[in-house]
């Protein structure tokens, strides 16, 4: 009979714990606790005889024991206590407010202690995402004297040089290339123009002109050129008439398509740059705008051109439009795109192409045009200097590329 596994019976107690604590293979621990149940059936035998005892004297006398009442048992608490451990008793706005602080601090030291774990997460998620990447190289700044400059190598995505470049500061004459896009994708550049002498109404002074005569009849396109490359006042205003109507309905379009290509430090109020800082953007925004008018040939086209010459006719004056970017015939692969001067202050949006790398950049407000073409020229020199002359390189996806494909799509 294995004694391991057989189940104690009521009417063999004794016998059986005798049994087991003569079983050779048990452990000393399973000893003891058959010891001990041995001593509480003695305990248990012992009571049961007292009370057996009590009923036969109580039977034998003929007497019958009260019942005993059963709310000392069903509520325990209100049975009454020795004097020796009765305790003051607290008023129940105390014990509430003692709970409700015990709840208080409980939940303080709870908030305190998951804190402290997402803190430390924090810290080791940081340390493992950063362990193996090895630290950026800060963007050098080259020495120039305008206010602010930026150039990246739209090739790759790669940003050569950023100094002050998310400051606002006024664009200037920089505005056009906005004036252009705007003109390119909403209307028909075959379209002619008659000016009229209402369209000069806006015209200051002293602007940058393209001296277009009242009555002549002109091409949008042929307006292009008299815009972007003497940098014409006088053209924009024309522009902004011929395709909204107004300079007011012109200018809300040419901040519908800032916020298209998310030039958010950018703001236009005419259609040609005005010097009253109204107009305002920065070098890293001019930039992608730069970026985003090469991408149409019909611009890419115009400001690649050192002049350009429009013949007379019988519904037009003869025009010669030299281009004020100097750098297109003296810096080797500069293929545009606007240099502006006025409040003696000069702009410039430019991008040149060697080794099937395409650099774009702006520098804005510099002292003079001398300057400014020397802080250019050494910008690009410096940029194609950092980037590798591979000509198998393919190009990075940029955030401005999505962009445009979207708005082609």
């Amino acid at each position: 009979m294995n004694y391991q596994d057989e189940w104690f019976a009521p009417e063999s107690v004794e016998e059986q714990i005798e049994r087991h604590l003569t079983v050779p293979d048990l452990s000393s621990a399973n000893t003891r606790l058959l010891q001990d149940l041995q001593h509480l059936a003695a305990d248990d035998a012992s009571r049961l005889a007292r009370i057996r005892a009590r009923l036969a004297e109580h039977i034998a006398n003929g007497a019958e024991r009260g019942p005993v009442p059963i709310r000392r048992y069903r509520y325990p608490q209100t049975q009454p206590l020795a004097p020796a451990l009765l305790l003051p008793q607290l008023p129940r706005r105390v014990l509430r407010r003692s709970r409700f602080l015990t709840n208080l601090l409980s939940g303080l030291v709870a908030v305190l202690i998951i804190s402290s774990m997402l803190a430390a997460f924090t810290l080791f998620k940081a340390h493992t995402q950063t362990a193996d990447v090895p630290p950026r190289k800060p963007v050098s700044a080259p020495p120039i004297h305008g206010e602010a400059a930026f150039v990246m190598d739209a090739t790759s995505g790669k940003v050569l040089a950023d100094i002050n470049s998310h400051a606002r500061l006024p664009v200037s004459g920089s505005a056009k290339i906005m004036t252009a896009v705007v003109t390119i994708e909403n209307a028909n550049l075959a379209q002619y123009v008659t000016i009229k002498q209402t369209m000069f109404g806006e015209v200051t002074p002293y602007a940058s002109t393209a001296h277009l005569q009242v009555g002549d009849q002109l091409q949008l396109r042929d307006l292009l050129y008299g815009l972007l490359l003497p940098s014409g006042d006088d053209a924009a205003l024309a522009m902004a008439y011929a395709v909204a109507g107004s300079t007011q309905k012109f200018v809300e379009m040419m901040n519908e398509e800032a916020h298209q290509l998310q030039l958010n430090d950018t703001h236009f109020s005419s259609p040609y740059g005005s010097t009253d800082g109204s107009d305002y953007s920065n070098a890293a925004d001019l930039t992608r705008l730069g970026w985003y008018a090469l991408q149409l040939s019909d611009f890419a086209q115009v400001v690649a051109k050192a002049e350009y010459t429009l013949p007379a006719t019988e519904s037009r004056h003869f025009y010669l439009w030299p281009n004020t970017n100097s750098l297109l015939l003296s810096y080797t692969g500069m293929n545009g795109i606007t240099l502006s001067y006025d409040s003696n202050m000069g702009s410039m949006v430019f991008s040149a192409q060697r080794n099937n790398h395409l650099l774009i950049g702006t520098e804005l407000r510099a002292p003079s045009i001398d300057t400014l073409v020397s802080d250019v020229k050494m910008l690009l020199d410096r940029g194609f200097a950092n980037i590798p002359a591979d000509p198998a390189l393919p190009p990075t996806p940029s955030t401005l590329g999505d962009i445009v494909s979207e708005k082609r799509g």
